[in-house]
């Protein structure tokens, strides 16, 4: 072969090495990676989980001549029961673990399949939030993770749950706020405290109740004789026996002067003045007189009133309606 055909059959060679490498494209999976599939794997055990409350049914036992109480992990959509243990006591699930008391203050906490996760080794304990709940030991509290790990020591003689990152608590006598890490971001120096809600916790200094907000700084001074609630931005309040409405600046929308006052409904409340019941909106402005003996809140426009035999329906004017 000389030099010119050598050429010629290297170049034909090489022309269908590059088609065949063009042409064979390559095996198309149908499958997952294995991280995809590990993924998927994990997805479907958590989703298999089912969605189930806890169920009692009581019995009677002939030989003590007492009634007693068998518990299950119920599945809501299909019905379909787990028996658990001999428990005498079993809360709902929450956060996914059910807290259950063995014997007298013996409590433990299990998942929804029933299996005992955390052991009954606890005089009290409260429901799993946010991953966190407060067991108590000897007296004192603390608090643990869902691996049954003490996340904050045990020294609390009471304490609240958390709410918006901190829980209230008491020892000897004064009561502090602390991060969810046990950290005191409040100290504790005041007489009774609540739990924080929309950004204001009520507080009790001297016998009188105020709030603070979360770093402590004094909001609404402590003067009132009752601590309230907000929700929406207002709290019913009581000052010298009386009751009123203020805003969560401090500022009163509705005056100090009621023996008695409602929650707001549909823009509303119903407040008793000398002993007789009108209605009163979130200006503080008196829409319905004070002249009837009893009355409920306003729930699809209406209100039940009561006035000298006759009990009827009135609208927002004070009209009477069916």
């Amino acid at each position: 072969m000389n030099t010119k055909q050598f050429i010629s059959v290297l170049f034909t060679f090489t022309l269908l090495f590059s088609i065949n490498a063009q042409t064979a494209k390559p095996k198309q999976t149908t499958g997952k990676t294995a991280t995809q599939a590990s993924q998927t794997k994990t997805t479907a055990k958590t989703q298999s989980v089912a969605d189930v409350k806890i169920t009692s049914e009581e019995h009677y036992d002939e030989e003590f001549d007492e009634y007693y109480d068998i518990f299950y992990i119920t599945d809501i959509k299909t019905g379909k029961r787990i028996k658990l243990s001999d428990y005498s006591s079993v809360n709902q699930f929450s956060d996914g673990l059910a807290a259950f008391e063995k014997t007298y203050q013996e409590w433990g906490f299990i998942n929804k399949t029933g299996k005992e996760v955390i052991p009954p080794v606890y005089q009290e304990v409260r429901d799993f939030h946010n991953g966190l709940a407060w067991v108590k030991t000897d007296k004192r509290w603390k608090c643990i993770n869902k691996l049954g790990k003490d996340v904050i020591p045990e020294k609390y003689d009471n304490l609240g749950d958390f709410a918006e990152g901190l829980a209230w608590t008491e020892v000897n006598g004064k009561y502090g706020f602390i991060s969810t890490t046990g950290k005191e971001v409040i100290p504790a120096k005041y007489q009774n405290a609540r739990s924080f809600n929309e950004g204001l916790a009520w507080v009790q200094l001297n016998n009188k109740w105020g709030c603070i907000d979360k770093l402590g700084k004094t909001v609404i001074e402590e003067r009132y004789d009752d601590d309230g609630f907000f929700l929406g931005g207002i709290s019913t309040v009581k000052l010298n026996n009386k009751r009123g409405y203020i805003n969560s600046a401090g500022k009163e929308i509705v005056p100090m002067k009621y023996e008695s006052v409602s929650y707001f409904n549909e823009g509303l409340i119903w407040a008793k003045l000398n002993g007789k019941f009108g209605f009163v909106n979130k200006d503080g402005v008196e829409v319905i007189p004070f002249i009837y003996d009893s009355a409920d809140v306003f729930r699809n426009g209406k209100a039940k009133v009561k006035l000298g035999d006759r009990t009827f329906n009135i609208d927002k004017t004070g009209k009477e309606v069916m």
